[in-house]
């Protein structure tokens, strides 16, 4: 897991609504088992949500708990993703990212007549005992797909964190946040607004990296 700082009728259309709603879920590209058609990953990820983040601010702020993944397959009731999750607040009509964290995970579950129900996320492990609990815990089904998988796109942007920014944005109503960050100190009920300033390269070993802050104030406590 890496720190850093998602319904049924009985007919044919309905079963399609359903693969929908699972792929949007997950950003995954087709559906990877006849269960997973039968899984509502919207009303998991919510519950992964709830579960994974924790909301530190709503003293002060509108804060929100976000989940999305990348399924790899579905296996025994459990779901084998690459997981994002993470907590974002309101500020002055914008949204900002406080905390999150991704990796591959299990996602443990039961599923029945009122839906799907959570029972545990196994994050899988860091570094050099990544690739040991990949290969020891994955299905021969889904192995492939999980140890190729690429988290970045050529910019070195997580894909799952993109895809979630529009879940974010409709859920909260503002735009959401992603040049400048937010720091909140509990303590003394105040926040900066921090541009980060990179510059140079690591190739060329001139490489610097600075903050600048845009804004400060003290929050009100939400009443």
């Amino acid at each position: 897991m890496k720190n850093r700082s998602i319904k049924t009728l009985l007919t044919a259309l309905a079963v399609s609504m359903v693969m929908i709603a699972t792929l949007a879920a997950c950003g995954s590209s087709q559906s990877t088992s006849e269960q997973a058609d039968q899984v509502d990953m919207d009303q998991l990820m919510e519950q992964v949500a709830a579960s994974e983040v924790t909301k530190s601010y709503e003293e002060y702020l509108k804060d929100e708990a976000f989940a999305n993944c990348e399924l790899f397959g579905i296996e025994e009731n459990k779901a084998y993703v690459y997981l994002n999750t993470a907590e974002y607040v309101e500020l002055k009509g914008k949204a900002y990212e406080m905390s999150g964290s991704a990796g591959v995970a299990i996602i443990e579950f039961e599923n029945g007549d009122d839906g799907v129900t959570l029972k545990k996320v196994e994050w899988s492990a860091d570094g050099s005992e990544h690739e040991k609990w990949i290969e020891e815990n994955v299905p021969e089904s889904f192995l492939s797909d999980v140890q190729g998988y690429d988290a970045y796109d050529e910019d070195g942007n997580m894909i799952v964190a993109k895809d979630l920014i529009a879940k974010v944005e409709e859920k909260m109503g503002v735009p959401v946040e992603t040049e400048n960050l937010l720091m909140i100190d509990l303590d003394k009920g105040t926040y900066e607004i921090v541009k980060t300033i990179e510059t140079g390269s690591p190739e060329n070993d001139d490489y610097k990296f600075d903050t600048e802050t845009v804004e400060k104030g003290e929050l009100k406590a939400i009443k």
